[in-house]
C-alpha cells in the first residue's frame, strides 16, 4: 500500500521511515480468514449511479470492494466473477492507530439489489452486506432522510447518545424504506475520537442506506479525522460540494469557512452547470442563520445572516437545510435580504415565488444535547424545543417539495413534529 501525501501532511513520514509505526497497525504479513474492519460506511458517490464506501483497518495493504448482484451470492458469498474495485485513497489515520481506506463504485444499475463486502485476500474480507438501488435512477420523484446533530461523546453516557442515534436511524430507515440517502447536517461527534465514530458507524444503517455528511463546528476540533471517515461526492477546494438526485440539487457548504463570497459563487456555478434538469435547489450547511435557538446570537451566526441570503435569492434556492441549534425551526418564505414575504403565513401549504426560500433547523438526533427555544424570532413560523430526538423525512415530487419533521421516542415510537408542502408554480408542467 502507498501511504499517500496525507501521511506527510501528518508529519509521519520521519515515523513510517524509523520504524515507530504502532505496533497495533501491524505489517500485514500473514494472511487472516477473519478481516479486522473498522467503521465500514456507505455513502453517496459523485453521481446517484455510484456508491462510496469507507473503513479503516489495523493491517497495513490495499484493500477493495468486491459487489454484484444479490442474487448471485452463493451459500452467502460472493461469486469468483464479483466485480472488484480498488480503493482509490488511504492513509494512516490521525490517531496512528489505524489505517483508512476509501474506494467509489460507479456505474450501478437501477432496480437491482447489490451484495457487497471490502477488505483483502492478504488480510481477510468484511461480513457482507446488501443494499438496493432505486426502481430508476432517471425519476423526478424520490425521498430522503436528514439529522441534525448527532454529536456523539457530548452526552458522556448520561444520556446514552450512542443508543439515541441508532435508534433515531434505525427507526427512520424502518419507516422509509424507499429513502434515497440520509444527510447529516454536521457535528456528527463531539471531539473526533476513535470511540466516537465507532458509535456513530454502528448502526446497520449506515452500511446499507448511502449517507453524505456536512463538517460541522465539533469536526474542526479534529477536522482531518471527517476527512478520513468520509468521501465527499464534487468536492471543490473550499470545502463545498454537490450531490444531485431524484430531480433535487444539493449543495452542500462548509460554513467552518467564513468567506461567503466564495460560497456564493460556487452556489452560482453549480446551479448553473447542474440545475437546468433539476425541480428543486436545497442548500445545506451546519451553522443555522434563522434558528429559534441560542446560537442565531453567535457572531459567526450574524455574519452568515447577513451575507448569505442574497447569495440563496439569485441562485433561487428552494429550501436551505442546517443544524447547530438543537431545536427544530421552521421559517416562513423569506427573500433576499432574509425578510419575511409580504403576507407569507406558517401554514403546511407554502407557494414560493423566484428567490424565495424556506430555512429549516434541525433537532438532535441523539437526544444528548437539547438546547432551549426563543420564542421570539420575527423568522420563525414554526419553532419547538420538544427536547426529543428527531429526524426529517422529505419526499421529492416535480411539483412539491413535502417535508414532515418526527421525533422518536425512547421506546422508538414516531410523533409528527411539523409538517408542510413547498410548491413552485415556475417547475415545468406545473400549475
Amino acid at each position: 500500500m502507498k501511504i499517500k501525501s496525507l501521511a506527510t501532511t501528518l508529519g509521519l513520514v520521519a515515523l513510517l521511515s524509523s520504524g515507530g509505526l504502532s505496533p497495533a497497525l501491524g505489517t500485514g504479513a500473514e494472511a487472516t480468514k477473519k478481516a479486522d474492519i473498522y467503521n465500514l460506511g456507505m455513502q453517496v458517490g459523485d453521481r446517484n449511479t455510484d456508491r462510496a464506501f469507507t473503513w479503516y483497518t489495523k493491517k497495513i495493504g490495499e484493500q477493495s470492494v468486491k459487489i454484484a448482484p444479490a442474487k448471485e451470492l452463493v451459500g452467502g458469498k460472493l461469486p469468483e466473477g464479483a466485480r472488484t474495485v480498488k480503493e482509490e485513497k488511504s492513509g494512516v489515520s490521525i490517531d496512528r492507530a489505524r489505517l483508512y481506506h476509501q474506494a467509489h463504485v460507479t456505474g450501478l444499475k437501477a432496480n437491482t439489489r447489490y451484495a457487497y463486502q471490502v477488505g483483502s485476500d492478504k488480510n481477510g474480507w468484511s461480513d457482507v452486506y446488501s443494499f438496493s438501488t432505486p426502481k430508476s435512477f432517471a425519476t423526478d420523484n424520490g425521498e430522503f432522510l436528514a439529522v441534525g446533530d448527532p454529536q456523539i461523546g457530548s452526552g458522556n453516557g448520561k444520556p446514552n447518545d450512542a443508543e439515541g442515534w441508532n435508534r433515531t436511524v434505525t427507526s427512520a430507515a424502518k419507516a422509509h424504506p424507499n429513502a434515497r440517502f440520509l444527510l447529516s447536517l454536521g457535528d456528527q461527534i463531539d471531539t473526533g475520537t476513535g470511540k466516537q465514530y465507532d458509535a456513530f458507524f454502528a448502526p446497520d444503517v449506515m452500511r446499507t442506506l448511502p449517507h453524505m455528511t456536512i463538517k460541522g463546528n465539533h469536526e474542526m476540533l479534529n477536522p482531518v479525522s471527517h476527512i478520513q471517515h468520509f468521501r465527499q461526492p464534487n468536492q471543490k477546494g473550499t470545502g463545498d460540494y454537490w450531490y444531485k438526485d431524484a430531480g433535487v440539487l444539493f449543495i452542500v457548504l462548509d460554513s467552518n469557512n467564513p468567506n461567503w463570497k466564495k460560497h456564493g459563487q460556487f452556489i452560482k456555478d453549480v446551479k448553473a452547470d447542474q440545475g437546468r434538469d433539476a425541480n428543486w435547489t436545497v442548500v445545506a450547511f451546519h451553522h443555522a442563520p434563522y434558528s429559534s435557538g441560542p446560537h442565531r446570537d453567535d457572531a459567526d451566526v450574524k455574519l452568515l445572516r447577513e451575507k448569505l441570503p442574497k447569495y440563496i435569492a439569485e441562485a433561487d434556492v428552494d429550501l436551505v437545510m442546517n443544524g447547530h441549534d438543537h431545536v427544530y425551526t421552521r421559517s416562513y418564505l423569506l427573500n433576499g435580504d432574509g425578510a419575511k414575504v409580504a403576507g407569507a403565513k406558517g401554514g403546511s401549504k407554502q407557494v414560493k415565488k423566484k428567490g424565495e426560500a424556506i430555512y429549516m433547523t434541525a433537532t438532535s438526533s441523539s437526544g444528548s444535547k437539547f438546547y432551549s427555544n426563543k420564542d421570539d424570532a420575527d423568522w420563525a413560523a414554526v419553532a419547538k424545543g420538544n427536547k426529543v430526538p428527531g429526524y426529517v423525512g422529505v419526499k421529492a415530487q416535480r411539483c412539491s417539495l413535502r417535508m414532515t419533521a418526527y421525533e422518536v421516542s425512547t421506546t422508538g415510537k414516531r410523533g409528527t413534529l411539523d409538517t408542510f408542502t413547498l410548491t413552485d408554480r415556475s417547475n415545468r408542467g406545473c400549475k
